[in-house]
Parts: structure tokens; C-alpha cells; sequence
């Protein structure tokens, strides 16, 4: 899909499709609506260190354009299940989208790799963000059911701002940590981001390997208001969240 124009997909189904990334749909820099009523079902991409099992959204990440070009990324209603990548993403792969927005969602049964690795790849069963802009990433009464991975079993955020609200992590396992929720960035990095969750459930979730059975926050700034914490489990400290 080309710049400066804006996608609408509503009433659709995409079932059982394959490619090297992106199993179901490429969305690059444009503004885009996905659902009411979209399903993203068994699809997969497949290559070697593939990314977005359903759904890639990219915005701009040259330096020089960041900023001026607001790519707005907004998804209601969506069901993304049982889709696939060998590396990032098992269903939606996010990069460099403005405030992207994820409502009355739900994402089961999604999967990357769960083989060990030191190079950052099998991460994320279901969704994976990475050089989001200015704004947080927004997820509200969304669903991540029984996702799987080496790493975060559900959802990675790598050095973007977030913000869930009526969340519910459930039966995510991730291989080594973070069972649920990863958010994280460069050790050296000096920018500050916020991670905010308020009235969220996290049932169920399981880092067999190592910590954060539910949620693992690395380097940045937390509020958790109002959640629940049950009968989640890590092999190392951290069982619900560090």
C-alpha cells in the first residue's frame, strides 16, 4: 500500500495464507483501519527468522521523515488466531507507527519459535512493537490468550511507551521470561519511557525458564493500578512481575 492514502478493512477474513513474512497482510506507510470484524486465522511466514505471522504495520523509520509523516495505525474488533513465525511476531509486528490503537481485540493461541537463542529473535507469540513515535501504544479490553515463545509469550515493546487498560494476559507461556507482558530497551540507552497498565488481569502465565511469570519491565518508568495477579509462575524470581 502506497503513502498518502488511508486502508479500511472491515468484514474480512484471511485464513491459511503463507509467505516469507507477513503471512496474511503488509501494511507500509499508510494510515490504516483494521476490523470491526476482522479474523486473521492460521496463517504463517514462514522463512527462516520470518516476522508477522498475520500482519505487518510499518510506518516511516527513516530519521529524516520521522516526525513529519503521522502514519496512524488503528485496530477494533480483530481476532487474530492460531498464526505463525519462526522468529518476531506470531501475529502482528508493529514498526514505526504513530500512537497505534488496539481495541475489543483477541489474540490465542499465536506462536514463534520457543527454541532458545541469544539473539534476540523467537520473541513475542503474538504481537511485537518496535520504533513506535511520540504517543503510546494503546490497548484497551483486549485478550491475549495461550500465546507462546522463547520470550515474552504474548507481547514484546521494545522502547516505545504503552498504555493498557482492561487488559487480560491468560495462559501466555514464554520458554525463558516473561510469560505475558516484556517491555524493554538498550541498557545504554538515555531516553525515558513510561509503561502504564490500570484494571488488567494476568492469569495463568508462565516463564518456565527464568523471570517474570506475567510481566517483565526493563528500563523504564511503571504504574500498575488496579490489576490482578494470579496463578502466574517463573522458574527464577519475578513470578508475577519484575
Amino acid at each position: 500500500m502506497a503513502k498518502n492514502y488511508t486502508a479500511s478493512l472491515s468484514n474480512v477474513l484471511f485464513a491459511s495464507n503463507s509467505c516469507h513474512d507477513a503471512g496474511a497482510l503488509a501494511v507500509w506507510g499508510v494510515s490504516h483501519t483494521i476490523g470491526p470484524n476482522a479474523t486473521f486465522f492460521n496463517n504463517l511466514a514462514f522463512k527462516s527468522g520470518s516476522i508477522a505471522g498475520a500482519v505487518y504495520i510499518r510506518g516511516e523509520t527513516d530519521e529524516a521523515i520521522i516526525g513529519s509523516v503521522p502514519f496512524q495505525s488503528n485496530m477494533t474488533g480483530a481476532n487474530f488466531t492460531g498464526n505463525g513465525a519462526r522468529s518476531q511476531g506470531g501475529a502482528v509486528f508493529y514498526r514505526g507507527i504513530w500512537t497505534p490503537r488496539v481495541v475489543d481485540s483477541v489474540f490465542e493461541s499465536n506462536t514463534v519459535s520457543t527454541l532458545a537463542t541469544t539473539d534476540g529473535s523467537n520473541t513475542a507469540g503474538a504481537v511485537f512493537m518496535n520504533e513506535l513515535e511520540l504517543s503510546p501504544a494503546f490497548f484497551e479490553r483486549v485478550v491475549f490468550r495461550a500465546n507462546r515463545a522463547f520470550v515474552a509469550g504474548a507481547m514484546l515493546v521494545v522502547q516505545s511507551n504503552l498504555s493498557m487498560v482492561d487488559c487480560w494476559f491468560d495462559d501466555n507461556t514464554a520458554m525463558e521470561s516473561a510469560g505475558g507482558l516484556s517491555w524493554t530497551q538498550p541498557i545504554t540507552s538515555p531516553l525515558y519511557y513510561q509503561v502504564n497498565i490500570s484494571g488488567s488481569n494476568f492469569t495463568r502465565n508462565a516463564a518456565t525458564g527464568y523471570i517474570g511469570g506475567a510481566v517483565r519491565i526493563q528500563m523504564a518508568g511503571a504504574v500498575i493500578r488496579g490489576c490482578l495477579f494470579e496463578d502466574n509462575w517463573a522458574g527464577g524470581p519475578g513470578i508475577g512481575a519484575r
